[in-house]
């Protein structure tokens, strides 16, 4: 994502209407975390599911 970031502002000096604005850049960043925050939850069930000890996070999360 950072590198997109710099291509953009490196780029941003010529101006051009398919450029993505800052609101734009900024819900692309806010989706992002969202995605990497589901997939984080999604890696902790899956470690919970491999590791019995987890077992009451795992059924914390089903439920």
């Amino acid at each position: 994502y950072q590198k997109v970031v710099e291509e953009y502002q490196k780029n941003s000096s010529c101006k051009h209407e398919n450029f993505l604005d800052q609101a734009e850049l900024d819900d692309m960043q806010k989706g992002l975390s969202v995605a990497l925050n589901h997939m984080t939850d999604d890696q902790q069930v899956y470690s919970s599911y491999n590791n019995p000890k987890s077992k009451v996070d795992l059924e914390y999360y089903i439920s």
